[in-house]
Protein backbone atom coordinates (compact mmCIF):
# COMPACT_ATOMS: atom_id res chain seq x y z
CA UNK A 1 0.00 0.00 0.00
CA UNK A 2 1.55 3.30 -1.19
CA UNK A 3 1.94 5.80 1.57
CA UNK A 4 -0.26 8.37 2.02
CA UNK A 5 1.78 11.31 2.30
CA UNK A 6 4.07 10.42 -0.56
CA UNK A 7 1.46 10.82 -2.58
CA UNK A 8 -0.08 14.03 -1.11
CA UNK A 9 3.32 15.71 -0.88
CA UNK A 10 2.87 17.69 -4.31
CA UNK A 11 -0.43 19.50 -3.35
CA UNK A 12 0.34 19.34 0.71
CA UNK A 13 1.25 23.42 0.72
CA UNK A 14 -0.82 24.39 -1.74
CA UNK A 15 -3.99 22.54 0.51
CA UNK A 16 -2.39 23.79 3.50
CA UNK A 17 -2.39 27.55 1.86
CA UNK A 18 -5.92 27.04 0.44
CA UNK A 19 -7.48 26.70 3.66
CA UNK A 20 -5.34 28.48 6.49
CA UNK A 21 -3.89 25.78 7.88
CA UNK A 22 -0.04 27.24 7.90
CA UNK A 23 0.68 29.84 11.22
CA UNK A 24 3.84 30.42 11.49
CA UNK A 25 3.73 33.51 13.13
CA UNK A 26 1.72 31.46 15.82
CA UNK A 27 4.84 29.25 15.93
CA UNK A 28 7.43 32.10 16.27
CA UNK A 29 5.00 33.58 18.73
CA UNK A 30 4.93 30.18 21.06
CA UNK A 31 8.66 29.36 20.48
CA UNK A 32 10.55 32.71 20.52
CA UNK A 33 13.07 31.71 18.37
CA UNK A 34 16.82 32.92 19.80
CA UNK A 35 19.74 33.32 16.80
CA UNK A 36 21.32 30.87 19.23
CA UNK A 37 18.35 27.83 19.12
CA UNK A 38 18.75 24.66 16.95
CA UNK A 39 15.52 23.59 16.33
CA UNK A 40 14.43 19.74 15.35
CA UNK A 41 11.16 19.70 13.25
CA UNK A 42 10.15 16.31 13.92
CA UNK A 43 7.69 15.46 11.06
CA UNK A 44 8.30 18.57 9.42
CA UNK A 45 6.30 17.81 6.14
CA UNK A 46 7.40 19.84 3.30
CA UNK A 47 9.56 22.49 5.70
CA UNK A 48 7.14 25.16 5.28
CA UNK A 49 7.13 26.19 8.99
CA UNK A 50 10.89 25.84 9.11
CA UNK A 51 11.81 27.77 5.95
CA UNK A 52 10.03 30.37 8.22
CA UNK A 53 11.93 29.75 10.94
CA UNK A 54 15.38 29.37 9.68
CA UNK A 55 16.32 33.26 9.58
CA UNK A 56 15.60 33.53 12.82
CA UNK A 57 17.83 30.46 14.57
CA UNK A 58 21.06 29.08 14.47
CA UNK A 59 20.23 25.93 12.44
CA UNK A 60 17.21 24.03 11.28
CA UNK A 61 16.99 20.25 11.01
CA UNK A 62 13.52 18.40 9.28
CA UNK A 63 13.36 14.88 9.90
CA UNK A 64 9.46 13.16 8.57
CA UNK A 65 9.19 9.50 7.36
CA UNK A 66 7.61 10.99 3.90
CA UNK A 67 10.58 10.46 1.28
CA UNK A 68 8.16 12.66 -0.98
CA UNK A 69 7.63 15.52 1.91
CA UNK A 70 11.35 15.68 1.84
CA UNK A 71 11.82 15.75 -1.81
CA UNK A 72 9.87 19.11 -1.35
CA UNK A 73 12.34 20.18 0.99
CA UNK A 74 15.06 19.32 -1.75
CA UNK A 75 14.04 20.22 -4.77
CA UNK A 76 11.95 22.91 -4.51
CA UNK A 77 12.73 24.53 -1.42
CA UNK A 78 16.29 23.98 -2.54
CA UNK A 79 17.25 24.19 1.50
CA UNK A 80 19.41 21.53 2.10
CA UNK A 81 21.86 22.82 -0.14
CA UNK A 82 22.53 25.85 1.85
CA UNK A 83 24.84 24.43 4.62
CA UNK A 84 23.90 26.15 8.25
CA UNK A 85 20.33 26.36 7.74
CA UNK A 86 18.58 22.77 6.70
CA UNK A 87 19.75 19.18 6.55
CA UNK A 88 16.91 16.45 5.72
CA UNK A 89 16.84 13.31 7.87
CA UNK A 90 14.96 9.91 5.82
CA UNK A 91 17.56 9.43 2.99
CA UNK A 92 16.17 11.89 0.51
CA UNK A 93 19.49 12.26 -1.12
Amino acid sequence: MPDFFNLYSPVYDPFMRLYGLYRPGLIRKSLKPKNTDLVLDLGGGTGFIAEKLKSLVKDVIVSDRSLGMLKIIRNIRKMDRLPGFYRTLGGCR
